[in-house]
């Protein structure tokens, strides 16, 4: 009866989690290790460097250079409150506790702080989550 409760419980927790190929790669890693953590950071922000449009609106458009994040708008110019810091992060406890095996995005400049979950990373999409509303952003790469 045991052997069939656990069974049970570990069926159950590994249908519910993410599929791999919608999330950024997580696999077979804990994210309690300081170095496993560093080199997803690295990896997400090296995966994340180019230009990518907004997949609701065409003219929103995201540039991504090293550590920087500049949000721009076709036709306009780029003001310095459109430019932000990136820095990765795996815990984000002002809105969730003991999150495992998500990295979340936090996007800085002189005036504002603007928290993302880093939903889905591939080398065409970016999938964000923005807290606290968790409204979806997707963003395709521009080539």
């Amino acid at each position: 009866m045991t052997r069939l409760l656990i069974a049970t419980i570990c069926f159950g927790l590994i249908s519910c989690s993410r599929p791999a190929d919608k999330s950024v790669q997580y696999e077979d890693q804990s994210l309690g290790k300081d170095s496993v953590v560093e080199d997803l950071k690295t990896q997400t922000v090296e995966r994340m460097q180019g230009t990518w449009m907004h997949t609701e609106d065409s003219l929103a458009i995201v540039e991504i250079k090293g550590d920087k994040w500049i949000f721009s708008y076709v036709g306009d110019d780029i003001a310095d409150y459109d430019r932000y810091n990136i820095q990765l992060t795996d815990t984000m406890t002002s809105y969730l506790k003991n999150h495992n095996k998500t990295l979340f995005m936090i996007l800085t400049n002189d005036s504002t702080e603007l928290d993302y979950e880093v939903l889905t990373l591939t080398d065409d999409i970016m999938d964000l989550m923005y807290y606290p509303r968790g409204n979806t952003h997707t963003y395709k790469r521009v080539k």
